[in-house]
């Protein structure tokens, strides 16, 4: 019986390796797709005859559609299936990099990017969503750390990757090959994903999906929380990722592939950020943590776009920052899960709406303030959204003691 139940116990610990390294895969290459756009916006506009301002709406509208169908993403999942939702997810990210990568005008390049709002919405929050539903205690507490470090591990190796890739055949190429390896993942997660039945829901309605997010609205901490949220990757995802290449080649002259040095360099800053996170610094009172760090968000970010200084001191500087918005984010999903009166699915689902629409907000309001007023204007946006959000989550804190992480 003994030896039964070793060798039961080996080949679980098997199926969840598989299991957790094929959803970080996707993970990872979801949220390559995403941050795709940063670094080869000089680029794009030269070969398309448009300004960086103009491209940069491109993963703004990506990013609002996206937040627009996240809504209706936990419930849909749950009917038809995991496996299948997150295969089509998948998909629908490889075919529309591939549009991308081959549109010869910004016209057909539009359509194309925003079939990839379909698995913008979708690609993470099911694969949280299977790791959550298969796995339990310290097994699903590794599983959703490897799920965060795939998301910082698109910024520290697949940036690079892809720019060294254009440094040799070019933007287009750099896509193209970013849409085979989302298209491999399809078979391998077809494969590796357990078969799941769904669940029914008669009578889905529109509303009926939307009123799963009605305890959140009427609870003044999480609904804080998830719009500072909102304000947060406004300046991070929409203002900072989206144009730090542009920022770099305008300002300081870097090539596209010492560009992928610099997302290395703040990609590693965010996953040290994520592990200094879930250790000791987690236990801190989380709330002030948030304020805390977005503080000195603002502060970093107000200098490093205003003050003169060398290239490699902004890098230095936008690391920091990265470590910083690693850690407020971190400390915001433990409040999320545990202060929440809404299921997590609901929860999180709404609070990945809010960073979608965060980023859209950001990217839009950045290419207006970036074609008005240069990267000094950039720079004071981003600023006043990361001290909002500041303000936000301190202003919706509870009059009980702060929850700390466990």
């Amino acid at each position: 019986m003994s030896a039964e139940r070793k060798g039961s116990s080996v080949r679980r610990q098997r199926s969840e390796l598989w299991l957790v390294s094929s959803l970080t895969l996707a993970t990872f290459l979801s949220s390559l797709v995403a941050f795709a756009f940063g670094p080869f916006l000089p680029a794009m506009a030269r070969d398309l005859g448009a300004t960086v301002a103009l491209l940069g709406q491109i993963p703004a509208l990506v990013a609002l559609a996206a937040a627009l169908l996240g809504l209706l993403v936990g419930p849909l999942a749950d009917l038809v299936g995991y496996r299948l939702s997150l295969c089509l997810s998948m998909a629908c990210l490889s075919a529309s990099i591939l549009g991308v990568g081959l549109a010869p005008t910004l016209a057909l390049m539009v359509p194309a990017a925003l079939i990839g709002a379909i698995g913008r919405a979708s690609a993470t929050p099911i694969a949280q969503a299977v790791v959550g539903t298969r796995l339990e205690g310290a097994a699903r507490r590794r599983g959703l750390a490897w799920m965060t470090a795939g998301i910082s591990g698109a910024i520290v190796l697949g940036v690079p990757v892809l720019t060294t890739i254009e440094s040799v055949a070019g933007w287009r190429s750099s896509f193209i090959v970013l849409s085979v390896l989302v298209a491999a993942t399809v078979p391998l997660l077809a494969r590796v994903l357990p078969s799941d039945e769904p669940r029914p829901c008669p009578g889905l309605t529109l509303r009926g999906l939307l009123e799963a997010y009605t305890p959140i609205l009427r609870h003044r901490p999480t609904r804080g929380l998830i719009a500072a949220f909102l304000l947060s990757n406004a300046q991070g995802s929409g203002i900072l990722i989206t144009y730090l290449g542009a920022s770099m080649v305008e300002r300081y002259g870097l090539t596209t592939q010492e560009i992928g040095w610099v997302y290395l360099a703040i990609g590693g800053g965010a996953l040290a950020g994520s592990l200094a996170t879930g250790g000791g610094l987690g236990t801190r009172p989380l709330r002030p943590l948030i304020v805390a760090c977005r503080v000195g968000i603002g502060a970093l970010t107000l200098a490093t776009f205003l003050l003169p200084m060398s290239p490699l001191a902004a890098v230095g500087l936008f690391t920091v920052v990265l470590v910083l918005i690693a850690v407020a984010n971190v400390a915001t999903a433990t409040l999320l899960t545990s202060e929440s009166p809404a299921g997590r699915a609901a929860t999180m689902t709404l609070n990945g709406s809010a960073a979608a629409l965060g980023q859209a907000i950001g990217a839009g309001l950045g290419g207006v303030a970036l074609a008005l007023g240069g990267f000094q204007a950039l720079g004071l946006l981003a600023t006043a959204l990361v001290l909002s959000s500041a303000v936000v989550v301190k202003l919706s804190a509870r009059t009980t003691p702060q929850t700390r992480a466990v």
